[in-house]
């Protein structure tokens, strides 16, 4: 088992609150995870070795195709690289929305 520690944007908070709520995925995910979610915005979480950032959004409950930049630990995945990109013991994931330049 590795450690993840989570960060959300809070303009994503109540989408991923209402997500963990909903998920047959997030099913070991609870009411006080999702209420932990909203007040901090931060959560640990226990991940199988090996996990990737798709597994991490099925953890939480979220589609792989949510419109959101994951960031590990400063630097930013690609898309392309949420299947592969293996997540290790300790790294700090940021959920945020997609920037958009107007």
């Amino acid at each position: 088992m590795i450690t993840l520690h989570l960060k959300v944007a809070s303009s994503l908070r109540d989408t991923l609150c209402e997500s963990v709520r909903e998920s047959t995925a997030a099913s070991s995910l609870d009411e006080s995870t999702a209420a932990e979610i909203m007040q901090s915005g931060r959560l640990s979480l226990q991940m199988e070795e090996g996990s990737t950032p798709s597994d991490l959004l099925n953890k939480l409950g979220l589609p792989t195709e949510q419109r959101l930049m994951i960031i590990v630990d400063g630097k930013m995945v690609a898309r392309t690289e949420y299947g592969t990109r293996e997540l290790t013991d300790g790294v700090t994931v940021s959920l945020n929305p997609p920037i958009q330049a107007g």
